[in-house]
């Protein structure tokens, strides 16, 4: 207020205290008495906290899990059900904004499964609102990768018809892994999925459309991005969303007994169709490094790429930019 007297500004005036009032605690000036009075204060609980906390979703001889957020607070959760012939079944998950909570729903299957399903790896596509999810099933040497297409309404899953992603191609040929896993292109409105043949030694890559009225998808062709090795030991796949091209890597054992790691850079020209770069090779000589996992970072435009070293018992990490014209 403004002095009287001094004509200046102040920032303090005199009252009488209401009970005892510590140092840099919170009061106000009570209507009924007229004096200052220290607030009280309460601690309030405002959600549970859920890391550390675990819930049981699936069954005791549940395994091969594939989890992808289908938009809003939804998710999808497949699995191989142990107790049911070992197909796939799969649980909508709704995560509660108010309780902090996420809920699954009871496990149904998912139409046409045949048997041990493994290396389940669902993607979503925000254009069309469905996911597409691409699986091993079969037993022994004779597997098929599969696919099935599918979309939620409100909080109920449909599915399209179950069709085969890519089939047997001769005998002993067909077992697929140790990993696959998909990737979408929001720019062209497309999918990926990179996987890896452990009976041939080969890593494939396989592009698909999904369509934005039916539970349905239209296949690209298959592209073999490296063969002829003496071990496949895992692969992964991201979109870069600055530039629009996929990224692969994959790790592999050489003809030549060297643990390799290689990255390459797919060009899509549409939905179903990618040109891949030359593969850009780091040679780890006797480490083994396997399984990397891939992750983009657009407020950076990196992609971090995270491997395991089994011959140290270490992680490994790569920060990757696409960089050049198209590959």
């Amino acid at each position: 207020w403004a002095d009287e007297n001094a004509n200046a500004i102040c920032n303090h005036f005199t009252a009488v205290a209401d009970g005892a009032i510590a140092a840099n605690k919170p009061v106000y000036i009570s209507t009924s008495t007229g004096k200052v009075k220290q607030a009280a204060e309460t601690t309030v609980n405002l959600s549970t906290p859920g890391a550390g906390n675990s819930n049981s979703y699936g069954n005791s001889d549940t395994r091969q899990e594939g989890f992808i957020s289908i938009g809003g607070n939804y998710f999808w959760f497949g699995y191989m059900n142990g107790h049911s012939g070992d197909d796939m079944f799969a649980k909508l998950g709704t995560y509660n904004t108010s309780t902090d909570s996420l809920t699954m729903s009871g496990g149904t299957l998912v139409s046409g499964t045949t048997g041990s399903s493994s290396f389940i790896s669902p993607v979503y596509d925000t254009t069309a609102e469905r996911f597409m999810v691409v699986w091993q099933y079969g037993t022994g040497h004779s597997k098929n990768l599969s696919y099935i297409v599918g979309s939620r309404s409100s909080t109920t899953l449909s599915y399209g018809t179950q069709a085969e992603f890519m089939s047997t191609t001769g005998s002993n040929d067909h077992e697929h892994g140790p990993s696959l896993a998909g990737a979408f292109d929001s720019d062209n409105q497309g999918c990926c999925w990179i996987w890896q043949r452990n009976t041939v030694q080969k890593t494939l890559v396989k592009s698909a459309q999904i369509s934005t009225s039916a539970n349905t998808a239209s296949l690209g062709g298959s592209t073999e991005l490296v063969s002829g090795q003496n071990g496949m030991h895992g692969c992964d796949i991201v979109f870069d969303s600055n530039v629009n091209r996929y990224l692969v890597a994959y790790a592999f054992k050489s003809g030549g007994n060297e643990y390799k790691m290689a990255f390459r850079v797919g060009n899509p020209s549409s939905a179903t169709s990618i040109s891949w770069g030359t593969a850009y090779e780091i040679n780890h000589s006797s480490t083994w490094i396997v399984g990397p996992k891939l992750e983009f970072d657009p407020d950076s435009n990196l992609v971090l790429c995270i491997a395991n070293d089994k011959t140290n018992d270490n992680l490994v990490q790569y920060p990757l930019r696409i960089t050049g014209g198209s590959t």
